[in-house]
């Protein structure tokens, strides 16, 4: 499988009155009408062999312009708006090959904690095939900011040429002990496994 870039990306989005789904039409997915109301925070991983490439932290909050509802876009002008780096070491991605099972599985958490300024934005990105971990940390005190979130996301970039990715054990939750406190949502999303043909 090609390694490229942060072309496998996951995220958190609130869907903003926007009517979900009912169908699991992938090919919606950044189809006008669809999803181009979506806001929210989205981590793109840093993969690649060496020092790795790509990788990035990213906030979509504004209204797409046309042409551009795909809600992963990084496009010049475009609403992907980066709000941080991402720290630690690259993650080579790799699959199984004609399904066999035999490739390692990623795992992914995104932490999301409202402050008094804004969100605070923490998680992590690992595979079995290595040691190697991605971290993600920032800090968005851009008003405005996503507080609501209805809507997981993955994107399985063009460039990873894999045929299938297959989800396992996603949860999302979230926590707010009392009205004065400070709510929290999370995200963690454990096996992703890829696959392609050979």
């Amino acid at each position: 499988m090609v390694d490229a870039g942060d072309n496998f990306r996951f995220a958190l989005f609130d869907s903003n009155g926007q009517t979900k789904l009912t169908d699991d039409n992938y090919a919606l997915a950044g189809v006008d009408g669809q999803t181009d109301n979506w806001r929210g925070y989205w981590y793109g991983v840093r993969n690649g062999t060496g020092t790795g490439s790509g990788g990035s932290i990213r906030e979509r909050e504004a209204a797409m312009a046309a042409g551009e509802d795909n809600p992963f876009t990084n496009s010049t002008g475009s609403p992907g708006v980066s709000r941080g780096t991402v720290g630690g070491s690259a993650v080579i991605l790799a699959s199984s090959i004609n399904g066999d099972n035999t490739g390692p599985t990623y795992t992914g958490t995104m932490t999301i904690t409202k402050t008094a300024t804004g969100n605070d934005l923490t998680g992590s990105f690992s595979g079995t095939n290595s040691a190697n971990a991605n971290t993600f940390a920032v800090s968005d005190n851009t008003s405005p900011f996503p507080s609501t979130f209805d809507v997981v996301g993955f994107l399985n970039g063009n460039a990873l040429n894999a045929d299938q990715v297959i989800f396992q054990d996603i949860t999302v939750t979230t926590n707010v002990p009392e009205p004065t406190v400070l709510g929290l949502a999370a995200l963690t999303a454990a096996g992703f496994a890829m696959r392609r043909r050979s």
